[in-house]
């Protein structure tokens, strides 16, 4: 969960973003993507409102961003994806399009790859190659459409 600074911190963003604000208190905060939301509410003109403060790290790392919902929150998630990992993102293209006989095949084909690299002076046991060459047949088998 948030510190107790990150909820001070996004106060005064609201108390600098809303000047005429008053009553400017917390809700609490929570874990939100890879970062922190802090609700914070107050009164202007007579009426109470909120505004939830994203940090995205640290408070004092990263420069507090206000979500305006729903559109804030949306463009926060997608770019979030775009941020994942390399392989992440090769390994759930591979699934969806093959399942997961294609992330057999890859990932016994790159342990076959390593431990033919690495174990150069140990050769690869033929078991392990036959289960390979396998799996790898059958990826394949798989994706050759039937003519009968």
């Amino acid at each position: 969960m948030a510190t107790k600074s990150a909820e001070q911190v996004a106060i005064k963003v609201v108390q600098k973003r809303k000047p005429r604000a008053k009553e400017v208190t917390s809700d609490g905060s929570r874990d939100f993507l890879h970062g922190t939301v802090v609700r914070v509410t107050f009164t202007e003109n007579g009426e109470e409102d909120f505004h939830h403060i994203y940090f995205d790290g640290s408070p004092e790392e990263q420069e507090a961003q206000i979500l305006e919902f729903p559109d804030d929150v949306i463009n926060l998630v997608n770019d979030n994806k775009k941020h994942s990992g390399l392989v992440e993102n090769v390994v759930m293209q591979v699934f969806r399009r093959s399942g997961i006989t294609g992330l057999l095949a890859i990932l016994f084909s790159g342990t076959l790859c390593y431990l033919t690299i690495i174990k150069a002076d140990n050769p690869v046991n033929e078991n392990f190659w036959k289960i390979v060459l396998l799996i790898i047949g059958f990826y394949f088998g798989t994706k050759v459409p039937d003519e009968h």
